[in-house]
């Protein structure tokens, strides 16, 4: 089987060295073409390009006038490639060792393999989010519909059956959604390969050369086309059931219920674990409330469980929901729930409040002051039926396009003076991980704050897209 590696680039040389370097390193695939294509660079790109034509025979560079953006430059290549699969690339990118034999393997085990993609990083816009750790060499599962192309292995066949990409999107964004939903429709399987692994930077080029203005239009205008083309796969009213596991909450489980209540038209599934207040009677007379279920007895084990206990409130919330929203009672959420179309799941920002001399003595929702750290939390996902909590915390296994839009309030840290020091207790003992443990160990006693567990200078709420930064693990 032969396999043709088709990469763009425009600009951003030191993400396409990057790129290339660790293909040329970690590719063990027999690849009969590495074409590269220069949209029009206006920087070293040429001149780097050239080297490496003259170094490795199997490169081909094309040099292309104007930015004929990622539609039209990739279908011309693949036009002219005479593989049996093309491979394509973002120049933002970083593969690990055998991605690319990984990505190869379906196509010869099954007949019917159109695309495959592989793991990725939660930063970028994501196939299936993992660490590259957890990848599982020879692994492959269906995908529930769509994968993104920043890297993407395409079988011939397949594109002599339903043709190239759509140049209706231009520069990008919504072909590959477009592209994959042919796909399907024609009866090709999509298909997640466990044991490759591609780190995306995301989105860099585009941000070269447009604005987030123009980039957000663009992505508007994609989104509006696939519903004219696709109304059974973008149907504008959708079912949203929340899931969330409680335990002595009885302070703020009824605001909780009141807030997400409001978002979760499919109703919201609770699993109490065994409180010892009055979490489960307001959450049982919550009229948004569907189900309470639980136990009675509590055992030191729940982080350990918590994949599990999320995974039965999960398919209690499954039989009638689109969708289906994770949400712990310490939270609040700020998200346009209209920007769902063509996505399987939402990764928002998640921000921690804390408690301040000057605030101490407020409730806690009225707590002014934030950490600029964020993390990047998937807490909405399509219900597909790949969608699992096994071996997980919170966030489960899923496949498909994410968006990364919205923020997370985290009140943990700023409930009060006592719920600190119980958390304190709580985290340094029983099953949790050793680094967890020293963590709350030794924050005890220290629940009113001048600066963020993080050492960061704290920040007002509105200053958090100026100030807020991604907290790398």
């Amino acid at each position: 089987m032969t396999v043709d590696l088709i990469m763009l680039c425009h600009n951003q040389l030191s993400y396409t060295k990057r790129a290339v370097e660790s293909i040329i390193e970690n590719t063990y695939q027999p690849v009969n073409r590495f074409w590269i294509v220069n949209n029009a660079s206006t920087d070293d790109t040429k001149l780097y390009l050239s080297g490496l034509a003259e170094n490795y025979s199997n490169v081909k560079v094309v040099n292309n006038r104007k930015n004929k953006g990622f539609v039209v430059a990739n279908n011309e290549i693949m036009k002219r490639s005479k593989a049996d699969v093309v491979v394509l690339l973002n120049n933002d990118i970083e593969v690990e060792p055998y991605w690319l034999h990984e990505m190869i393997v379906p196509f010869k085990k099954r007949k019917k393999v159109g695309i495959t993609g592989p793991m990725t990083n939660i930063s970028g816009e994501v196939m299936q989010m993992c660490e590259k750790d957890e990848t599982e060499s020879g692994i492959y599962c269906r995908a529930s519909i769509a994968v993104p192309f920043f890297c993407s292995a395409i079988s011939k066949k397949l594109i002599d059956d339903i043709g190239y990409l759509d140049t209706i999107f231009g520069m990008g964004y919504g072909d590959d959604g477009d592209y994959c939903i042919r796909t399907v429709k024609a009866g090709w399987d999509i298909i997640v390969c466990k044991g490759a692994y591609v780190y995306h930077y995301k989105m860099k080029t585009f941000k070269s050369i447009m604005s987030d203005d123009n980039i957000n239009k663009t992505k508007r205008d994609a989104i509006e086309l696939l519903k004219e083309r696709y109304p059974d796969r973008y149907k504008k009213d959708i079912s949203i059931a929340g899931i969330t596991i409680v335990r002595n909450e009885q302070l703020i489980i009824r605001d909780t219920l009141d807030h997400f209540g409001q978002f979760c038209n499919g109703g919201i599934y609770v699993y109490d674990d065994a409180s010892e207040d009055n979490t489960r009677e307001i959450c049982d007379n919550h009229p948004a409330v569907r189900q309470t279920i639980g136990r009675k007895e509590w055992t030191p084990d729940r982080y350990k469980r918590q994949g599990s206990l999320r995974q039965a409130v999960w398919d209690l919330a499954k039989q009638d929901a689109d969708w289906i929203l994770v949400f712990d009672a310490d939270e609040r959420i700020d998200f346009d729930f209209q920007n769902l179309v063509g996505y399987d799941a939402v990764c928002m920002k998640l921000f921690d409040f804390y408690i301040t001399q000057d605030d101490i003595y407020k409730q806690w929702n009225e707590r002014e002051w934030c950490g600029p750290e964020y993390r990047e939390i998937p807490v909405l996902f399509r219900n597909n039926p790949d969608v699992s909590f096994k071996n997980k915390v919170r966030i489960p296994l899923f496949t498909g396009r994410v968006l990364f839009s919205g923020y997370i309030k985290h009140y943990s840290k700023a409930l009060s003076v006592e719920r600190w020091e119980r958390d304190c207790d709580f985290y340094s003992g029983y099953d949790f991980p050793d680094r967890f443990k020293k963590k709350w160990s030794k924050r005890k006693g220290k629940a009113i704050h001048t600066k963020s567990d993080f050492g960061n200078d704290l920040m007002k709420w509105e200053d958090k897209e100026i100030r807020g930064f991604k907290l790398e693990d």
